[in-house]
């Protein structure tokens, strides 16, 4: 008997979930940065390159890679010493597992044996930067051990919101406001990337001398620039005068002690994940201050799918101009990191050269640079600036960005209504910096888009006066319940610096259910369903496609409603009761909201 026979065996489970979208490869990879981590992997350890017997990736997971070495024999299965990488499955499927979890999250299987009904299996886990552990001893297709795979890394998420929200409640207790927990957490994560730091901040017989210290280590690793750097160590000075902190050391230190072993773990292996935004939405639940700045902070989901629709490429060049806690920086940074393929010279460019930030409040300016500095953006181009009052000239001698992102800040009701920015002028500012035929994608109330008078519609005139609407798209009507508020929002693509050509027809979509469920920490996508639905969305916007009830193309003026609403045909057979109730609700909900009449 011979290895074939197991290979045959196990390549006949791993074909099972083919048309889910599974690629199995044997040996070798289509995916540059997979072959590239193999070319040094040989079990000899003697250099050179060296294969697993079977590679599977999915489109749909592309951080997650799975991974299958055989032997014919059961008894060389696993060694004792686990390093016999050579003779034995387990031993050998570890080390490729090695080298892949540089970049990847790895689902390992060890299979050995002849026979189907007795073939020995192991399974294991290895996200990305993190140990070795075993998952499962059962004989699983790629999409079982995928469920396994989402339930372990959910499990990771929800032990982090836990953390969060015991933290949130914790700061709270010893009376440090929710504008300044985001900036203490920031601080402290910065702070312990200083290595000296690190090393003897236990050491400090003070709280002064240890904010001191700690302040001294954010600047130091910040590396701001020079008119920045009295505007960062302000932003932190009030940790010292806090009457609280400054007189319980051993709360400071465990503090340290706990953000360093939770946090800064969980960052090992979840690389470009959005920290500070994360901190923010948690620590402003239920602040009042939070919403009456129009601050609505971007689900991570829809900072990628914003992405998807400007077609964001390693040599973009991405400009948010009221970026906040630096929510689409982040996730353009991770998006292109992605599409750079392993090229270590490429994400240096990403990161020093291709994001650009611009954000006039100084705490969120502070934290947006912390932000970027946490992913190991060491010359973030972040500009402590209103983007209304920014030189531009000075900013884009040698670069001019590309793409813009942006979610600007929401105006307050009628209600509370002071001198502030449309959000429309967020848009028309952020397309004047971006370099003709570039894409802006914006997110926006939906009343924006669909005003018909006043300073709305002048605004509307002005944006198709002098660029192209491509798209507006209408969002879920819940996708801020982590941040505790009901405006519903839409998502706009604009082609800068072409005029819109009057017979052009924009693309309307009605992106309302985008399968995530609400759930305590948040809406989370449970049913694994968000991949499918936004490869849909996004062909249906591509490919210019009318779809019943999802789409619709439409030749629009400034003074239509701009959304998918008001053009697509209504399937009346299948509206009920709890629908009309729901629209009643929502309608009325935003009269009282923004109607200072009603």
């Amino acid at each position: 008997m011979t290895e074939e026979l197991t290979k045959d065996i196990v390549r006949e489970k791993l074909l099972e979930s083919k048309k889910l979208g599974w690629k199995l490869e044997p040996e070798k990879s289509d995916n540059i940065l997979i072959d590239k981590l193999f070319r040094k992997a040989s079990k000899t350890q003697k250099g050179g390159p060296g294969y697993p017997e079977f590679i599977l990736t999915n489109q749909n997971y592309p951080e997650l890679v799975i991974i299958v070495e055989c032997k014919k024999d059961r008894k060389f299965h696993e060694s004792k010493e686990g390093n016999n990488f050579v003779l034995y499955a387990v031993d050998g499927v570890s080390h490729y597992s090695d080298s892949l979890s540089k970049e990847f999250n790895v689902i390992s299987i060890a299979a050995s044996g002849t026979d189907k009904k007795n073939i020995k299996i192991s399974n294991f886990l290895q996200l990305k930067k993190s140990k070795f552990e075993k998952i499962s001893s059962e004989f699983l297709n790629p999409s079982d051990l995928y469920e396994i795979y989402v339930t372990k890394t959910s499990k990771s998420d929800f032990e982090l919101n836990n953390f969060t929200k015991n933290l949130n409640e914790r700061l709270h207790d010893e009376d440090i406001k929710e504008d300044k927990r985001c900036l203490l957490v920031s601080g402290i994560l910065i702070a312990l990337q200083n290595k000296p730091f690190k090393k003897v901040y236990k050491d400090h017989k003070t709280t002064n001398l240890l904010f001191n210290s700690m302040i001294a280590a954010i600047v130091d690793e910040l590396e701001p620039k020079p008119e920045n750097k009295e505007t960062i160590k302000k932003s932190f000075e009030w940790m010292k005068y806090h009457k609280v902190l400054n007189s319980d050391r051993a709360f400071v230190v465990n503090l340290i002690d706990e953000i360093n072993e939770s946090f800064n773990n969980y960052i090992k292996t979840h690389e470009y994940f959005d920290f500070v935004s994360k901190f923010y939405v948690e620590f402003f639940r239920y602040a009042s201050n939070a919403k009456s700045l129009g601050i609505v902070l971007t689900p991570p989901h829809i900072a990628e799918l914003f992405n998807d629709l400007a077609e964001t490429n390693k040599n973009s060049v991405v400009l948010d101009n009221c970026c906040g806690t630096g929510s689409f920086l982040v996730s353009a940074l991770r998006y292109m990191i992605k599409k750079s393929g392993g090229d270590k010279n490429k994400e240096k460019d990403i990161k020093e050269k291709q994001i650009i930030g611009i954000e006039k409040e100084q705490d969120m300016f502070v934290l947006s640079t912390c932000n970027m500095k946490i992913h190991d953006d060491g010359k973030s181009n972040i500009y402590f600036s209103s983007c209304f009052d920014f030189e531009q000239n000075k900013l884009f001698k040698n670069i001019k960005p590309t793409i813009g992102l942006l979610n600007p800040p929401f105006k307050p009701p009628k209600k509370q209504m002071k001198k502030k920015k449309e959000e429309l002028e967020f848009v028309l500012n952020n397309l004047e910096m971006i370099s003709p035929n570039g894409i802006t994608v914006a997110l926006l109330p939906m009343d924006c888009v669909n005003t018909q008078k006043g300073e709305g519609l002048i605004l509307k005139q002005e944006l198709m006066l002098k660029h192209t609407l491509l798209g507006v798209m209408s969002l879920p009507d819940e996708l801020f319940y982590d941040s505790d508020t009901s405006t519903v929002t839409c998502c706009i693509v604009v082609k800068a610096h072409v005029p819109h050509n009057k017979s052009f027809k924009s693309y309307l979509g009605y992106w309302k259910d985008d399968g995530f469920v609400k759930r305590k920490w948040g809406r989370v996508d449970d049913k694994n369903l968000w991949q499918e639905k936004k490869k849909l969305w996004l062909d249906s916007y591509f490919n210019k496609k009318e779809i019943k009830e999802l789409s619709a193309l439409v030749a629009l003026k400034p003074e239509d409603e701009w959304c998918a609403e008001a053009y697509m045909m209504t399937d009346y057979e299948k509206l009920n009761k709890e629908d009309f109730e729901k629209t009643i609700k929502n309608f009325l909900s935003y009269k009282f909201i923004n109607d200072k009449s009603y």
